[in-house]
């Protein structure tokens, strides 16, 4: 998986405009590749992304990533049971896994600071009533 921030674009930020970034400042480039990715995950999964917005190519949503994978790797252990339960889809092949998250319950595990800057690019999924409507044939 490609994450939506390089790892050269994310240590600038951390070196350059995140203060108290112990955690990514600690970790190896693999680590840190493997929370960019989990974040990006999550945060493509939590928002409904307005017209024109490019995710892949936003620095609103890199700096959101950024600030989620620094969330995630505070807290290391605390979340895996939580994803289990929301899994809509899983796959595993070819040397790698994959799983699909219900926003229901993705929506719990995107920080603040994400969710602040992403700003205008995007509306947070925890905010929405998502209704399903199903078409009757007459």
């Amino acid at each position: 998986m490609q994450p939506l921030v390089s790892l050269e674009w994310a240590t600038e930020y951390f070196a350059t405009s995140r203060p108290k970034a112990d955690e990514w400042n600690d970790a190896d480039a693999t680590e840190r590749l493997q929370y960019l990715n989990w974040a990006s995950t999550l945060i493509k999964s939590a928002f409904i992304w307005n017209t024109g917005v490019v995710i892949d190519d936003d620095d609103r949503i890199r700096m959101a990533v950024c600030e989620q994978a620094l969330w995630l790797m505070r807290r290391p252990d605390q979340y895996p049971e939580v994803l289990t339960k929301g899994i809509s889809n899983a796959s595993v092949g070819g040397g790698a896994a994959s799983a699909t998250f219900s926003k229901d319950f993705v929506a719990p595990l995107i920080c603040d600071e994400a969710k602040l800057a992403v700003g205008g690019a995007g509306v947070f999924v925890g905010r929405l009533a998502i209704i399903k409507t199903k078409q009757l044939g007459w």
